[in-house]
Parts: C-alpha cells; sequence; structure tokens
C-alpha cells in the first residue's frame, strides 16, 4: 500500500525539526516498509523489515544513491493509527553521524 507524509528530525537538544526531505515513495506491506526521499540533491533510500509477530519492531537498511557503497544501520518503531495512517519512529546510524527520525504516514489516494 502506497503511502504519503512527513518526516520530523529529533534534535540533539529534543526539540523538534522540520529536515529538508521531501518523500518521494513510501511503501507499507505486512512485513516491510519502503521509503524514498530526497534530502537536498541526495536521493536516499530506507528498507526495514519486522522482526517480531506483531509487526512493531523493524530493522533496516539506508543508503544514498549517489552513493550506494555508504550503507546505515536503522532500528525503527510503527504503531498504526486508527483512521489516520502509521507512526514510525527510527533511529538511524550512517558514516559516524546519527539521529532520531518520526514519520507521519497516511493512505495515499487512488
Amino acid at each position: 500500500m502506497k503511502y504519503t507524509g512527513s518526516v520530523t528530525e529529533l534534535n540533539s537538544l529534543c526539540s523538534l525539526t522540520e529536515p529538508n526531505w521531501d518523500l518521494l515513495d513510501v511503501i507499507i506491506t505486512k512485513e516491510r516498509i519502503a521509503i524514498d526521499w530526497r534530502e537536498d540533491a541526495a536521493s536516499c533510500c530506507l528498507v526495514l523489515y519486522s522482526h517480531d509477530d506483531a509487526l512493531v519492531e523493524y530493522s533496516g537498511l539506508m543508503t544514498m544513491c549517489e552513493r550506494p557503497s555508504l550503507v546505515g544501520h536503522v532500528s525503527a518503531y510503527r504503531w498504526n493509527v486508527v483512521g489516520k495512517g502509521v507512526l514510525l519512529l527510527a533511529k538511524w546510524e550512517i558514516d559516524g553521524n546519527a539521529g532520531i527520525c518520526m514519520f507521519e504516514l497516511e493512505r495515499s489516494q487512488p
């Protein structure tokens, strides 16, 4: 199922900021989440797989298309929000950097 939405980043001062990310494609299936976005001039992708029967805990990899050898690790928690969509809280580490992002996703209209 395709989704649209927004991203908020939790920085080291515990304040919320809107990163300069343009979500291009979000696909959520029963056991997999795939998100493609543009961050400044870079195209990035994130693929997560569920590792529990409740489909709450996910882990996977993220990469920049322009630098495919640069791969980061991501762990995430998913909440289904009745009538709203999906809330995804993701912790990422890539190339010595780390952060936490919150994806607020809703189903795309056909």
